[in-house]
């Protein structure tokens, strides 16, 4: 679905699981914050193949993500 020059990405939380989802904007960019643990994503499209993924905790707290 496209919405502008924005593409629409779902996924999961990968700290509590939660289905979230996002929009990526012309430039490969994507923010998009869990509803329920307010982990935040920060995702940017380098090419087809590669995309580089970082993630935030919030203020306080850990991220839970197990191997």
């Amino acid at each position: 679905m496209q919405k502008g020059n924005t593409t629409v990405v779902f996924g999961y939380c990968r700290n509590c699981g939660q289905k979230i989802l996002g929009y990526r904007d012309a430039n490969g960019l994507l923010k998009v914050e869990c509803p329920i643990c307010k982990t935040r994503y920060v995702s940017r499209e380098m090419s087809r193949r590669h995309i580089v993924e970082d993630i935030y905790a919030p203020l306080g707290e850990e991220i839970l993500i197990q191997n």
